[in-house]
């Protein structure tokens, strides 16, 4: 079990020695969970494709919950028990309409609250008893009809341009790290433009046309709007 980063540089290490069966794992490694933040799909993607030396598939979980109301979504997926809501971001239309801050009820495995602490426990939820997550999420509907979650950003690490479109880009970096010819990249932008861009500590000697096309190849594939999306 591992968070984001971890898995990452597994990922980045197994691939420099093309080595599809984890050996860099000990090469036993049937079931690998990812948990404590959102991590791009092509490095999960890698992972459920590699095979243990005996052809048997490897197992890569995404898990996605917290302390206070326990399991929320397997590999995306949302589980049944849980009751959500998205509250809406300020300067999101129509079309952002399926993304929001997450707030959530999950039955007897929520919390009654943080002990002694009245306030924060008030400021925990909502008037109609959904507990606020704190995470920005993108919901959306897979082909056999269940639905997914995918995380954003933190709701207080978000970002708003110049055309009122709303960015966290702790999750566009993972995104965008997966990119080939980049080693580090830090995504940046401001209410002074409608744009965002990259510092890229490169892999090799890329040049800018080929990671720009990187970039949109992971933006396309991912799914991210025009705002989201490296110029």
């Amino acid at each position: 079990k591992g968070v984001p980063a971890f898995w990452e540089h597994v990922a980045e290490a197994s691939r420099m020695v093309q080595d599809r069966q984890l050996a860099i794992l000990g090469g036993r490694a049937r079931v690998l969970c990812c948990g404590a933040g959102a991590i791009s799909e092509e490095v999960a993607r890698y992972f459920r494709a590699c095979r243990l030396g005996s052809g048997e598939p490897v197992q890569f979980l995404e898990l996605y919950g917290c302390t206070e109301c326990g399991n929320l979504a397997l590999n995306r997926q949302l589980l049944p028990h849980v009751k959500w809501r998205l509250l809406p971001l300020e300067g999101d239309g129509a079309e952002t309409a399926r993304v929001g801050e997450f707030v959530v009820k999950t039955g007897k495995m929520m919390f009654a609250g943080y002990h002694g602490r009245p306030a924060l426990t008030a400021a925990a939820f909502t008037a109609d008893g959904f507990y606020r997550t704190g995470d920005v999420v993108r919901v959306r509907t897979a082909a056999d009809g269940a639905t997914l979650v995918d995380v954003l950003g933190r709701a207080k690490s978000g970002l708003k341009l110049a055309n009122g479109k709303w960015v966290h880009p702790e999750t566009l970096e993972d995104l965008y790290r997966g990119a080939a010819g980049v080693r580090r990249l830090y995504v940046h932008g401001d209410a002074a433009h409608a744009h965002l861009v990259a510092v890229v500590e490169a892999e090799g000697a890329p040049s800018e046309e080929r990671l720009l096309a990187e970039f949109g190849r992971l933006a396309t594939a991912a799914g991210r709007p025009r705002h989201e999306r490296i110029s």
